[in-house]
């Protein structure tokens, strides 16, 4: 990511996007969360696979609309940028091996002139792109660890200098253990539809604790996870989120 003195903002924020999820006649379908993320030079979009596709209820948006910063100055100067969710009938996004069996909720969607229509335009955007830099290395959380939520709720964001909107919660299974033998851990957290997608952090008061014991507050944007949606247990909801563990990123562009 760029340096935070780069931005007069936290860089954080010009790598999440809105998304708008419409058909191919452009009526829209409703707005999700995704952010930027680079592998090996490649750059893709994460969301959830919950955005692009949805069998179950006969939904098959044909594109996502994104709308870019073109200014580190001026937030209002944007552009628009359209992402193909198929070429030639083909997909355009990448999921988990495991999604049938364990229906991991992420995709990645490779940023390539593919999928995207207007491939100039979206090369000089200004975003920042998350990268396993980001990820936690050689560190654990602290038990009750807080989190931040980084989307678009109910679609509502700053629309003049087009910035998202911050969330609080907590984390509230044990991490990074996997949650009944699923690759998420839980938050406790107030979301709203439109964050599905959402990039969940680990807030700076944080402690990370290294295999010595010894804590560190780190600086930097420590990613935990993707958020999917709220934990129904019994059609009754409890306030719980599900967030999937960042490692199923890495499997996913390796096709794991």
């Amino acid at each position: 990511m760029d340096k935070r003195e780069d931005w007069p903002i936290s860089g954080i924020n010009i790598a999440v996007s809105r998304i708008e999820i419409r058909d191919k006649d452009k009526s829209s379908y409703g707005g999700a969360t995704g952010f930027f993320f680079k592998y090996n030079e490649n750059k893709y979009l994460i969301t959830n696979r919950h955005v692009v596709i949805d069998e179950s209820e006969d939904f098959y948006p044909q594109f996502l609309r994104l709308r870019l910063h073109t200014s580190k100055i001026n937030y209002e100067e944007n552009c628009i940028i359209d992402i193909s969710l198929y070429n030639n009938a083909l997909r355009n996004w990448l999921e988990h091996s495991d999604y049938k069996e364990k229906k991991i909720d992420v995709v990645a969607v490779p940023l390539t002139n593919d999928s995207i229509n207007n491939f100039n335009s979206f090369n000089s955007s200004k975003i920042n792109f998350f990268t396993t830099d980001n990820f936690i290395s050689g560190y654990h959380l602290s038990s009750f660890a807080d989190v931040i939520i980084i989307g678009y709720p109910l679609g509502f964001f700053d629309e003049i200098n087009n910035l998202p909107i911050y969330r609080k919660g907590m984390i509230a299974s044990s991490y990074p253990v996997d949650f009944k033998k699923f690759p998420y851990f839980l938050i406790d957290a107030n979301l709203h539809k439109g964050t599905s997608g959402s990039p969940v952090l680990s807030s700076p008061n944080n402690m990370l604790i290294d295999s010595k014991g010894r804590g560190l507050h780190s600086d930097k944007s420590v990613l935990l996870g993707i958020h999917s949606a709220e934990h129904i247990i019994e059609d009754e909801p409890l306030g719980l989120n599900v967030v999937w563990y960042p490692k199923a990123i890495i499997d996913i562009i390796g096709g794991k």
